[in-house]
């Protein structure tokens, strides 16, 4: 709360300009940050936890194994619910971002898996132990991911926002169809703007 001195201690014209001036030109940090380093660490997270898609679709090739798993998508959604709350995350928040993500992965194992048909791949060797290696590392990367989207959630409600994280990496895993799945999720999940009422970049 702020006192206005009394008149004995008043100060001068000058310095009231001077605090003012000095005030106005201290940044606001949502509005000083640039879009793309607010949204960095959120879409490195996308992108770290989309390469190790790879592996589990290399898994589920030798396996011969489908690629949905409703009963197992639903826990890590129910995991990830709970752990968005430890840092102050909705459900709804958390479970958009999340369905997103897992959207995304079956869409890149589609996508892997149909071009091995196309080309007769054999089998893949080796591939890492996906109970004990791929799966805890692919749940370490959701975890990282929720806490990078508490960090930007501010920032995805803006346009400027919005279209950095929309921008796919350069020479990432992920086909631009896939990185598109698994960013839209996370801008809705923030209450953003779709990509039609934005700029382009």
């Amino acid at each position: 709360m702020f006192f206005l001195p009394s008149r004995r201690y008043r100060a001068s014209p000058v310095a009231v300009a001077t605090f003012a001036i000095v005030t106005f030109l201290l940044p606001l940090p949502a509005l000083s940050q640039n879009p793309a380093d607010g949204v960095s660490g959120l879409r490195a997270a996308v992108a770290d936890r989309l390469a190790l898609i790879p592996d589990v679709a290399r898994h589920k090739w030798n396996t011969a194994a489908v690629i949905a798993d409703p009963a197992r998508e639903q826990r890590v959604i129910e995991a990830a619910v709970v752990y968005g709350r430890r840092l102050g995350l909705s459900d709804r928040i958390t479970q958009v971002a999340i369905e997103a993500q897992i959207a995304a992965a079956k869409d890149m194992q589609h996508e892997l898996i149909q071009s091995w048909r196309e080309t007769g791949a054999a089998q893949f060797t080796p591939v890492p132990d996906f109970i004990r290696e791929t799966r805890p590392k692919i749940e370490k990367a959701t975890d990282h991911l929720i806490g990078e989207l508490g960090a930007a959630l501010d920032l995805l409600t803006t346009c400027p926002g919005a279209t950095a994280l929309r921008q796919p990496p350069t020479g990432g895993p992920a086909s631009a169809s896939v990185w598109s799945r698994a960013v839209e999720g996370l801008i809705q999940s923030a209450g953003g703007p779709p990509e039609h009422a934005c700029p382009p970049p």
